[in-house]
């Protein structure tokens, strides 16, 4: 089909008698999309364009594109080389002042003196593909303002018609910000906003138009405060969509959550969590992981150290809770005499934000108790399963402080300390599943890597346990925790009356 056969009736929607006409919102949505369809099909793309296209990309300088460019026919294929996703067609004829002039100049050899429609639609989706990446922006919005004033208010302009009364708000740098702010006030999502004034959601001014819309409301949030955006930014379609050839979306909602957080010294709630989860997920991964190498790695190391630590939380959190389950069922006096003071170590350690990073490893019943327990959950915790226990519901718990490795367990388990770590045991690794023979060889090897065993303490949870434990934390260099942060009144009080 020609363009010259096209006629409203191909375009518009055909009129029925007695029915409802159509939302304004929708009709130009519809319209455009159709609009968007013709264009690609046979719209005068034929041998003839083809072939100006193909001289166009043969110039060297814009001297001989200028020269070249004898008529108005010459127009639209400029356009499509501009428009061309590929960096080699934009790099030898780049959009300039000097072009966009010299297109003014032919329109005035046309009969009306101005871009037809569908050149003009092509123009602006140029412009709104491309936006700061113009390199003479403020002459293609005064062209694309020109142009749009020589239509009348009621001729058709291909999904440009709404946008024509209010042009103005867009054809500026401050133009995304505006789409944004009207997005807001009109309470539409930004992709429904862009699409009642026909700009592609997959512009580049869409694009910017993302960071005030999401980003600049998340700044204004105090740390764990609820925003219903933060929904909408758990979906792929929205963080996944590329800011610049580094960065996307998501890595800027990580980042302002984080900062918030950060500054406020203050873990995420479950909201927040599962929002950064969501976008990059869990960073306690081997750096080969492919949403790792996407998520994390561009990010500052503090960001990475700030949700290992929060993360790790999470992980005391669920330890304290199978401890304590499995102390109550087991019906022991002892173990749940035991639970107390293991909770407030553990507590006293997190609270003096010691911990740099943990892993849990859970027996087959302790995995399915985790599993119950957040089945209704979005975070799973990771954690690696550990068989050959003869206890039901075994846990283990390590913690990496630094200069000091630390392993509490269930049931009867004796804390341990070390200095440092032999190589390549379970705790260093991310092994989806450890034997239980694996775990109790971690002392031998250690012996085997450095010859002695002076950087270990194996210590049952009796009498006054606490002190040696933090002895040995201070031998290697740890004097944040004191006594009194560790030990309930009653056992501080029994301790200074005589060490046990």
């Amino acid at each position: 089909m020609k363009l010259s056969e096209l006629g409203i009736q191909d375009l518009a929607f055909p009129a029925r008698a007695a029915q409802t006409p159509p939302a304004e919102d929708t009709f130009f949505a519809d319209l455009t999309v159709r609009v968007e369809q013709t264009l690609k099909g046979a719209m005068g793309k034929g041998g003839a364009f083809q072939r100006r296209k193909g001289e166009l990309l043969a110039c060297t300088f814009q001297e001989g594109v200028v020269a070249v460019m004898r008529s108005p026919s010459y127009i639209r294929p400029l356009i499509a080389v501009w428009s061309e996703n590929g960096a080699e067609s934009t790099a030898k004829i780049p959009c300039t002042a000097k072009l966009l002039r010299h297109i003014l100049a032919l329109v005035q050899q046309t009969r009306r003196r101005r871009l037809g429609r569908i050149a003009l639609r092509e123009l602006f989706a140029l412009f709104f593909s491309k936006f700061d990446l113009l390199p003479d922006f403020a002459v293609m919005c005064d062209v694309l303002r020109q142009q749009l004033a020589q239509f009348r208010e009621k001729e058709l302009l291909f999904g440009l018609d709404k946008f024509k009364a209010r042009g103005e708000l867009f054809l500026c740098k401050d133009g995304f910000k505006n789409l944004a702010i009207m997005a807001r006030r009109s309470n539409r999502s930004l992709i429904d906003e862009a699409r009642c004034w026909g700009i592609p959601e997959d512009s580049r001014l869409v694009q910017l138009a993302l960071l005030p819309y999401y980003i600049a409301p998340l700044k204004q949030l105090a740390a764990n405060e609820t925003l219903p955006i933060l929904a909408e930014l758990q979906l792929p379609q929205i963080f996944n969509t590329l800011l610049n050839n580094r960065l996307r979306l998501g890595h800027m909602v990580m980042i302002t959550l984080m900062d918030t957080l950060i500054e406020s010294g203050v873990s995420p709630c479950e909201e927040w969590r599962n929002t950064i989860l969501a976008i990059g997920g869990d960073p306690r991964v081997p750096s080969t992981n492919k949403l790792y190498r996407l998520w994390w790695l561009p990010l500052p190391e503090k960001y990475r150290e700030a949700m290992h630590f929060w993360l790790s939380e999470v992980d005391m959190e669920l330890f304290l809770q199978i401890l304590k389950e499995f102390a109550q069922r087991e019906g022991s006096d002892a173990l749940q005499r035991m639970y107390p003071p293991r909770e407030k170590m553990l507590r006293a350690i997190f609270s003096k934000k010691l911990v740099r990073g943990t892993r849990l490893f859970l027996s087959n019943e302790a995995r399915n108790y985790v599993l119950h327990h957040l089945k209704n959950e979005k975070y799973m915790p990771s954690f690696s399963h550990i068989s050959g226990y003869a206890q039901p519901g075994f846990a283990m718990f390590y913690l990496n402080l630094g200069s000091v490795h630390m392993i509490e367990g269930t049931h009867n388990f004796k804390v341990r300390l070390y200095d440092k770590l032999p190589p390549k045991t379970p705790l260093q690794t991310y092994s989806q599943s450890v034997s239980a023979s694996e775990m109790r060889a971690i002392s031998s090897r250690y012996k085997e890597s450095f010859g002695n065993e002076d950087g270990i303490l194996e210590q049952v949870h009796l009498g006054s346990w606490q002190v040696r434990v933090l002895d040995f934390m201070r031998k290697y260099g740890i004097h944040s925790l004191k006594e009194s942060d560790v030990m309930s009144r009653a056992d501080f009080n029994r301790m200074l009356h005589g060490r046990t």
